[in-house]
């Protein structure tokens, strides 16, 4: 928390680096100090915790606790190469501003292309499915991996294009805040994007990507009234969680007409938040069952966007220890990136993973950094900080690049609009 109040006084802003690492002291931190104090009652609940945390030797423990910490260094050490001034060696001069031209049109490209690929996608499923009731009745399901989208539509691979449309919301927000003519326009597809956004979330994606694509816009409602949005927009997540419980509720009734009691129990929800931590206090059990992965993942993960193509990711080993054979009956478990790390080169590979999103996000927060103080920017990083804490629980590259689109897309605009070099001189002295 220290390092995330020091970051942001620097650089004047909240961007990526603050909500990874809330993220971190979310799941590696506060989830496991609650669990740990209440774990004779959680082990009693929760067969998962009683095999898998209670049961866990000191060393898994003290061996957890290193590799997050070796992980958080090499994540901060390549963050603040990357941001830092005159990074590119051998150059002097060298600065970045916004374009405000090249902004708009990247803009426009992207807010159109997302909703016309992800919409008509999604709209497509939709209808081959049989409407917006039969697709939220097969909703839980889908997101439990306890059935196949081939048993409801001949048309599964659409569910990849689809996820666009999530990003069209924000597009469109933006070309509104930045003043844009046709803001009729933009406003009729920006309510259009974001019904469709939140219909896709429900049906694919569930509870935590909702609440913080939701939190993003409630960000920008609530910076009008108060100085301190974040803590409001923290506090507006934490009471989400029964909300969406009751929501849930309301959607097992439309499958089967049949009221569910809906109970408000926070205990569960610190049980759907352990995951990482349980994740890593069996790092070494993981890799001696299945075995290193030697980075396939950073090859097989961009083959698997193809259509039709699906090339067993690596969450599928982790979920087959914790669950068996039948994991996608009782659900998968995703990995975070020092599991992910850690699977692919051991400890070299947590210090790989952490090392490359150190370095981009760098890269993301320096080009926030270029954008005209305002609800534009306000928008972009509040998007950026939610989509940054999301990796932390779930970070297997494939779903990264299927599911996180809302942080890629944005990042590209982002970068594109403000890197402007000027001034540049060459260095004679290097």
């Amino acid at each position: 928390m220290i390092s995330i109040v020091i970051t942001n006084k620097h650089l004047k802003m909240v961007g990526a680096y603050s909500g990874f690492v809330f993220g971190m002291l979310i799941y590696y931190s506060i989830v496991p100090i609650f669990l740990m104090l209440n774990i004779d009652m959680m082990s009693m609940r929760f067969s998962n915790v009683n095999q898998f945390i209670a049961n866990k030797e000191t060393f898994n423990y003290i061996f957890a606790a290193i590799v997050v910490i070796i992980g958080f260094v090499f994540f901060s050490i390549f963050y603040r190469l990357s941001i830092r001034k005159n990074f590119i060696l051998g150059y002097k001069g060298v600065h970045w501003k916004f374009n405000e031209v090249k902004a708009k049109k990247a803009l426009l490209f992207f807010s159109y292309l997302t909703l016309i690929v992800g919409g008509l996608s999604f709209l497509f499923l939709t209808i081959s499915m049989g409407g917006i009731i039969q697709l939220l009745k097969v909703a839980e399901m889908n997101r439990s991996f306890a059935i196949s989208l081939d048993n409801f539509t001949n048309f599964p691979q659409l569910i990849i294009p689809s996820r666009l449309v999530t990003v069209s919301p924000f597009l469109f927000l933006l070309l509104l805040l930045n003043k844009q003519n046709q803001k009729l326009r933009y406003l009729f597809f920006f309510w259009i994007s974001f019904i469709m956004s939140i219909l896709f979330f429900l049906f694919n994606a569930g509870r935590a990507p909702l609440i913080t694509f939701l939190l993003c816009f409630i960000f920008i409602f609530i910076g009008k009234y108060t100085r301190k949005p974040w803590t409001v927009v923290i506090m507006c997540g934490i009471i989400a969680l029964p909300i969406l419980d009751i929501s849930d509720s309301i959607f097992k009734y439309i499958a089967s007409f049949e009221w569910e009691k809906t109970n408000i129990d926070y205990s569960n929800y610190l049980y759907q938040f352990m995951f990482p931590f349980k994740n890593i206090l069996n790092l070494t059990e993981i890799v001696s069952t299945f075995g290193y992965r030697y980075g396939i993942d950073f090859i097989t993960s961009f083959i698997s966007l193809l259509p039709g193509v699906n090339i067993e990711a690596s969450y599928e080993n982790t979920s087959q220890y914790f669950a068996g054979m039948d994991w996608k009956v009782v659900g998968g478990t995703p990995n975070d990136p020092i599991t992910f790390g850690y699977i692919q080169f051991n400890i070299i590979g947590v210090i790989a993973v952490f090392s490359i999103i150190g370095y981009i996000f760098g890269k993301i927060d320096k080009a926030i950094l270029k954008l005209p103080t305002g609800k534009f920017k306000d928008l972009v990083s509040a998007s950026v900080v939610t989509s940054a804490f999301l990796l932390v629980s779930s970070a297997d590259l494939v779903a990264v690049l299927r599911g996180n689109v809302i942080l890629i897309l944005l990042s590209i605009i982002i970068i594109y609009s403000t890197k402007n070099k000027v001034d540049k001189i060459y260095n004679t002295n290097r």
